[in-house]
């Protein structure tokens, strides 16, 4: 999955449609997306990836009439730097070499007991329940209401 190019993000159209767009489909249909449809703690962290994207693109602005610009070059601008880092192949979200945003080749842990173990996992090795990596899902003592999603039975 490509971070850029491959729809993954949930908007509301100006026309009430739904569905999800690319990255680039942000900087390049703005004008027609009326909402990010998200919750809370995501609407932040995508809000941070625009926002470093488009930072980025502009390098700026520099001065009140580059700001004042901004909505007609921001969506040029944000191609290019997005082809442009896309060429380097740093938003393959499940590259084996470069996966965006993590790390390449992690290994499981040794089944020997971890340092500073938190005493509610309850695995001493290998890989940890998926269930820990949505925070609002309950996991441990951490319970959301009606939510038995992350128990050891269905980890």
């Amino acid at each position: 999955m490509n971070v850029a190019f491959d729809p993954w993000i949930p908007v509301v159209y100006m026309t009430g449609e739904r569905k999800p767009v690319s990255l680039m489909d942000i900087f390049a249909k703005g004008k027609s997306i009326a909402d990010l449809s998200m919750r809370p703690h995501e609407r932040i962290a995508v809000m941070r990836l625009l926002l470093c994207v488009a930072h980025a693109a502009l390098d700026g602005p520099k001065s009140i009439d580059d700001w004042e610009k901004i909505p007609e070059i921001l969506p040029g601008e944000s191609k290019k730097y997005l082809e442009n880092w896309n060429q380097k192949g740093v938003f393959e979200l499940f590259d084996k070499n470069k996966p965006f945003l993590q790390l390449a080749e992690l290994e499981p842990a040794t089944s020997k007991k971890m340092k500073n173990k938190d005493e509610n996992d309850e695995e001493e090795g290998g890989w940890g329940k998926i269930s820990k990596l949505d925070f609002s899902l309950a996991s441990g003592a951490a319970s959301t209401l009606f939510d038995q999603r992350a128990e050891n039975e269905n980890p």
